[in-house]
């Protein structure tokens, strides 16, 4: 071993290879103490000058560590303090500081972190924001102002609300564009784009009642169009007017002319009551085709009428006369030849049916007896007088019994003579 500048170790095993611990020259006295431990001094992998100033524990931090040099070479230079280091470890712990124009925050530049002041930020921000063609939705907006390079602003169906003043230049529902809200009691401007004001409104038309070319009056126009429920008594005359809409024109026609239109044409009135309708000379009620049912002829300043009264189950309906007359009669009177016809069994007199034929009642036709010969025939017929003793009345021409008194004297003296000769 030679201890001059270094010293060299020979192996376990005698060869060619030794270990040698050379000393560099020094520029001072030097001590070099070795550790009262057992284990193995670590080795620099090339001669250097400067002195390891890391106690044992600080270099055992280092026990575990994976990191390349080249990774540890990051921190080379670096100034950031543990505090700052844990905040970009995911340190949840907030801060109140107030942000300012110098502030920086940490940015991925491309895979380079670098501190971006917040002016920089701010203003791409802005610019990002202005050109923001994919902004679909914000929380609450309480400040600022949306310039006029913003561009449009479509919310759909939804509704824009405000408690607040909203200023426009123009508001358009696609065919109408409205440029301002005027208030002018004169409407001078006279524009299609301004809308009015309530009060320039009120105001216009209380300056304006007396509209061009109308002459009717307030009470007139509520009258006609106001659905004024309001009914009057004044009597209607002929040449008294009506309002109607002659093919979207309103004009006033005369009764009179309503009148001569309605009698040209024929209304069908269904359950209505008539208390005194009034059919001229001729006139008639028609059948369901429009036929003559019943013509009504008049008399000259007429009393009597006739009446017809309708009847309950079981009554009968009555056709009488009625009028100023005490008695007044009933004539049927057919046309021409014409008779009046009584079905068979349907003619009743005082409450008894009568049952004979036409045949029957016109053996009395010509009879000139009275009553109390057709009884007296009845007595005989009901004391069993024959047809044949009838007949042996025919040709009798004075008292049968007178004659036959006559004829008994005659032949008793014929008799007698014959007897006494």
């Amino acid at each position: 071993m030679n201890a001059q500048n270094a010293i060299v170790f020979e192996g376990a095993t005698a060869d060619d290879h030794e270990t040698t611990l050379s000393i560099i020259d020094p520029t001072a006295d030097r001590t070099i103490n070795l550790p009262n431990q057992s284990g193995t001094i670590p080795v620099l992998a090339a001669v250097s000058t400067t002195q390891i100033t890391s106690t044992p524990e600080e270099l055992n931090i280092l026990d575990g560590v994976t990191s390349t040099a080249t990774e540890l070479n990051i921190l080379d230079g670096a100034t950031v303090t543990a505090t700052e280091l844990n905040i970009m470890d995911g340190d949840t712990t907030a801060s109140s500081t107030t942000i300012a124009d110098a502030d920086r925050v940490v940015v991925n530049d491309a895979g380079t972190m670098k501190q971006v002041a917040v002016t920089d930020l701010a203003a791409y921000f802005d610019d990002e924001i202005t050109a923001m063609p994919n902004l679909v939705s914000t929380g609450a907006l309480n400040g600022g102002s949306i310039s006029s390079g913003f561009g449009a602003i479509d919310n759909g169906s939804s509704n824009i609300t405000t408690t607040g003043t909203i200023s426009f230049g123009s508001l358009t529902d696609g065919s109408v564009t409205i440029t301002d809200i005027a208030d002018e009691d004169d409407f001078s401007s006279n524009s299609a784009t301004k809308l009015a004001t309530q009060q320039s409104i009120k105001a216009y038309v209380e300056a304006n009642r007396d509209v061009q070319g109308v002459n009717a009056t307030g009470t007139e126009i509520n009258t006609s169009s106001d659905g004024d429920t309001s009914v009057g008594t004044t009597a209607v005359a002929g040449s008294d007017g009506i309002v109607t809409n002659d093919a979207g024109t309103m004009r006033q026609t005369s009764v009179d002319t309503f009148d001569t239109y309605l009698a040209a044409t024929t209304k069908t009135l269904t359950n209505k009551t008539l208390t005194a309708p009034k059919i001229v000379d001729g006139g008639f009620i028609a059948d369901a085709n429009g036929n003559e049912g019943i013509v009504l002829q008049t008399a000259s300043s007429a009393v009597n009428a006739v009446e017809i009264t309708n009847a309950a189950t079981g009554g009968s309906v009555v056709v009488g006369a009625m009028g100023d007359d005490s008695n007044i009669d009933i004539d049927i009177t057919p046309k021409g030849t014409g008779e009046v016809n009584i079905a068979a069994g349907n003619l009743n007199y005082a409450g008894t049916a009568i049952t004979s034929t036409g045949a029957e009642i016109n053996k009395l036709d010509g009879y000139n007896g009275s009553v109390t010969e057709l009884n007296y025939l009845k007595d005989l017929y009901d004391t069993g007088v024959t047809n044949t003793e009838y007949d042996y009345l025919d040709g009798v021409t004075s008292n049968i019994q007178t004659q036959l008194n006559a004829r008994a004297s005659t032949g008793k003296a014929i008799a007698m003579a014959m007897v006494f000769g």
